[in-house]
């Protein structure tokens, strides 16, 4: 189950969702979320709000891509909701953390 949950968050994280995930494992989405909880230690949710950070992080570490654009690649639609959740997060807006840890 482990490795199903890993694989399946690094490889869709723009598009996953619990219903789908426990389509693939043949479970209910109660049963998954209740398993994953106890697996991980973090809700499915959580599981993938990190993933989706540590790719961002990422992007805006080795990349020059607008921050448009890195919200888009790792599955945000809206930018103003990645940017209050990316400052939740890091408590300082992407552009903030690309400045202070990113390429100069």
């Amino acid at each position: 189950v482990r490795q199903t949950v890993r694989s399946y968050i690094g490889t869709e994280y723009k598009t996953a969702s619990l219903k789908a995930l426990a389509a693939i494992m043949n479970q209910s989405e109660s049963a998954l979320s209740r398993q994953i909880k106890s697996l991980f230690g973090f809700t499915f949710k959580e599981l993938l709000l990190r993933n989706r950070f540590e790719r961002a992080v990422a992007l805006l570490d080795q990349t020059d891509l607008p921050v448009g654009s890195i919200a888009e690649a790792v599955g945000y639609e809206n930018t103003s909701f990645f940017y209050r959740k990316f400052k939740e997060q890091y408590g300082m807006s992407p552009n903030a953390f690309r400045r202070k840890y990113g390429l100069k």
